[in-house]
């Protein structure tokens, strides 16, 4: 995952720029928007949070119906929180507060025989 750095300000030109470029429709649902009758975003396809500022490309950055991009971004939120937890627990930065009975994260540990002793650290 890459660091989040501050996001850039997209003015009205740009706005209607990318608009243009994309022909008109959403790129979630693929209908055409109607700029006059209905709310858009610029939405970026690959979310921002896993590419930084390499996502502020014209080929990430789409059109997308005001309501699509909810629900997308609803997934994208999902997607983000798992991340941070497997980053965090590749890391070693989480330990079960409840470890198995002789596992790997337990304070005793069974050998061959049978015995149980105490894990060194």
């Amino acid at each position: 995952m890459v660091p989040l750095d501050k996001r850039p300000h997209l003015s009205d030109r740009e706005r209607m720029r990318l608009f243009r470029l994309h022909k008109r429709t959403c790129h979630i649902c693929g209908f055409p928007i109607d700029a006059l009758t209905q709310q858009w975003d610029i939405e970026h396809v690959i979310q921002r949070f896993m590419l930084g500022a390499a996502a502020d490309t014209d080929d990430n950055m789409k059109p997308a119906h005001r309501s699509c991009h909810k629900g997308k971004s609803k997934g994208d939120a999902g997607d983000r929180a798992k991340a941070i937890r497997r980053e965090t627990k590749q890391a070693g930065g989480h330990r079960s507060k409840r470890p198995l009975p002789g596992g790997r994260n337990s304070r005793w540990k069974r050998k061959m025989d049978g015995t149980v002793v105490e894990r060194k650290r």
